[in-house]
């Protein structure tokens, strides 16, 4: 029977304060919002088939229009299982409070923000680790641990470096069968992918866009490698921010310092002592290794889902083998988690203070067609040039945390699909113009508060830079 200690509580409780964070934004996030008009869900399009099962099953048969926060909701009981699926099934030893960075950490604030995409992402983490943790379990566990893991990489692919991660960890800590137990792992690891690569992504992905970002870089090409690991690295430091890289650099020195305790304790050779550094390297590395691969590299938090394991394994290892420590790795923990929701309720925060300015432009844009149609107009299509202004409190916001920008939706030029789904929440369905502002000309403007206009031929221009239209 499990046990239910005070760290197990406090995980719990920090996980909900974490939630409360990201819930507590009422805006809608990017896919979302064309979703929750339209109705689709789309993900098997996207390779990711066992994503789209569980929103049917979790919609109880029927794709929902709008589904609120429900799927968030959903997905609270699945993220909070991760600390203890770790914990609890592993011969660890390991306080629950180590690993709740896992799923508090600035990279799955975006993932919990999806209405539609929190649960099939958060199913994807849990059931990557449950993959690897249940192979110690025997032989009758084999093809689980296949099924789940390519569960896993139909659901959310980014979230197969835990599996990884996870490996490596158990391979340090554990007393026996090392060897045995890594080269399992990574036949299981191999074989799924495979499954996935090779039969489940060519029935299911449709579309270029997918294709495109699926693709892998030539192989041996170092340089677009290393070119694409630098800038997942600085895309890392900008969004996580002064104060969780700190405790990541900390929580890496005590484990090296706990290699070096274990080598001058004679507990440990050479040979194992310097396969140990080089395992810390992959716990570090590996969920940005993996996505240096793609020749069309994504920058967004939510790919980087399986660093929040990295951290934890990095605060676990020195709790193991150095037992000074293991107050400072608990407050270590303790600390990067209460700036990750503290960073939750910034975002979220900004992203309410958004809503309301994207309310103030609605009503403008209904204002400037309405004066339009009184002037004997008729409004058939809309065009946009420039950037939407950030809200003051936005601002605010950047400031304090670089993520905040990142998961903050603008509906800017190059992204104004979202933003005809902005006015279609209010009630403006429109015609899309694409405008080429190089050769655009705008001869008689008129000034607004948000934008300048420009109406000619039944099209409307709203001009956010205020620069072309002048």
């Amino acid at each position: 029977m499990l046990k239910i200690n005070k760290g197990d509580i406090t995980t719990i409780f920090m996980f909900l304060f974490f939630s409360l964070a990201v819930l507590s934004s009422q805006r809608h996030f990017i896919d979302d919002m064309g979703r929750s008009i339209d109705g689709y869900f789309g993900l098997s399009d996207n390779g990711r088939p066992f994503a789209d099962l569980i929103l049917l099953v979790a919609s109880f048969g029927n794709s929902l229009a709008d589904s609120g926060i429900w799927f968030q909701l959903l997905s609270i009981p699945v993220f909070v299982s991760v600390p203890f699926l770790i914990c609890k099934l592993t011969d660890c030893k390991i306080n629950s409070l180590l690993f709740i960075p896992a799923v508090v950490n600035p990279f799955t604030i975006e993932s919990m923000m999806y209405r539609y995409d929190a649960l099939s992402m958060s199913y994807s983490l849990f059931s990557s680790l449950l993959a690897c943790i249940i192979l110690s379990r025997g032989l009758a566990f084999y093809i689980p641990s296949i099924a789940l893991l390519t569960s896993s990489l139909s659901s959310y692919q980014p979230a197969m470096s835990a599996f990884i991660v996870l490996a490596i960890f158990l391979f340090i800590i554990e007393e026996k069968y090392k060897y045995k137990q890594l080269i399992l792992r990574g036949f299981v690891f191999v074989l799924s992918y495979l499954i996935y690569s090779k039969i489940i992504s060519p029935a299911f992905i449709k579309g270029n866009y997918t294709k495109q970002y699926s693709q892998l870089i030539d192989f041996l090409d170092f340089n677009a490698f290393f070119s694409n690991f630098k800038s997942m690295i600085n895309f890392c430091i900008e969004n996580a921010g002064f104060a969780i890289i700190s405790i990541y650099c900390l929580s890496f020195i005590l484990c090296i310092s706990s290699m070096l305790y274990l080598l001058i304790s004679k507990k440990i050779n050479a040979f194992r002592f310097f396969l140990y550094i080089l395992s810390i390297l992959l716990i570090s590395l590996t969920p940005i290794l993996i996505l240096s691969v793609l020749k069309y590299p994504a920058f967004a938090p939510r790919i980087y889902i399986s660093l929040g394991t990295s951290m934890s394994c990095l605060m676990a290892i020195p709790f193991v083998f150095l037992p000074a420590t293991k107050k400072l790795c608990i407050a270590l923990s303790f600390s990067l988690s209460l700036v990750s929701i503290n960073m939750a309720f910034v975002i979220s925060a900004s992203n309410n203070a958004q809503s309301r300015y994207d309310d103030a432009v609605s009503n403008q844009v209904l204002n400037t067609i309405q004066k339009i149609e009184d002037d004997g107009g008729k409004v058939n299509s809309i065009g946009f040039i420039g950037y939407m202004q950030p809200s003051e409190i936005s601002k605010l916001s950047f400031k304090k945390y670089h993520m905040a920008e990142t998961l903050t939706p603008l509906y800017v030029k190059g992204n104004w699909w979202w933003g005809n789904y902005m006015l279609q929440l209010r009630g403006i369905k429109l015609k899309r113009l694409n405008i080429d502002e190089k050769s655009f000309e705008c001869p008689y403007p008129v000034n607004g508060v948000f934008y300048n206009y420009y109406f000619s031929n039944e099209s409307l221009v709203l001009d956010f830079s205020k620069r072309i239209c002048r």
